[in-house]
């Protein structure tokens, strides 16, 4: 994701080195600098609700397609979200199996990463990207006043 420049630097999360205190301390250095000029700064703070979990696998892989991903990792990632089953072990009790539908499952390492990538060009709708601090599926938006 790196290599080919598919994360913005404003995305921290799935980074190695990087976590939301590097968007923290961004956004204070914005306020800070923002403060010194005594201009008002607005933040607006987003948490896209059950992004992962509702997660739209058809449009990640239209997205990996245009970015020209290698046709084995097309079918591999198409394959990562067929027959998907889970049982729930309860003391020794286990469920019969249940089919998960239309998910990237939040808590494992690759729904994160599908989600960054699905939403890699997100910084293109602001008119000031720089200004944007994204980790994974929370987005922080900073409007630094003239």
């Amino acid at each position: 994701m790196t290599i080919h420049n598919i994360l913005s630097w404003q995305q921290s999360g799935a980074r190695a080195n990087q976590s939301t205190i590097s968007r923290v301390y961004h956004l204070l250095e914005q306020l800070t600098n923002s403060l010194r000029y005594n201009a008002f700064t607005p933040v607006l703070f987003v948490d896209f609700k059950q992004a992962i979990d509702m997660f739209w696998q058809q449009g990640l892989l239209l997205k990996l397609k245009r970015l020209t991903c290698p046709t084995p990792y097309l079918l591999w990632i198409t394959n990562y979200f067929k027959d998907r089953t889970i049982t729930i072990d309860l003391n020794g009790l286990l469920s019969d199996n249940i089919t998960i539908e239309g998910e990237a499952s939040q808590g494992r390492v690759f729904g994160a990463i599908a989600y960054i990538i699905a939403h890699h060009d997100l910084q293109q709708i602001f008119e000031r990207p720089e200004n944007n601090h994204l980790y994974v599926d929370d987005l922080g938006s900073i409007y630094v006043c003239p």
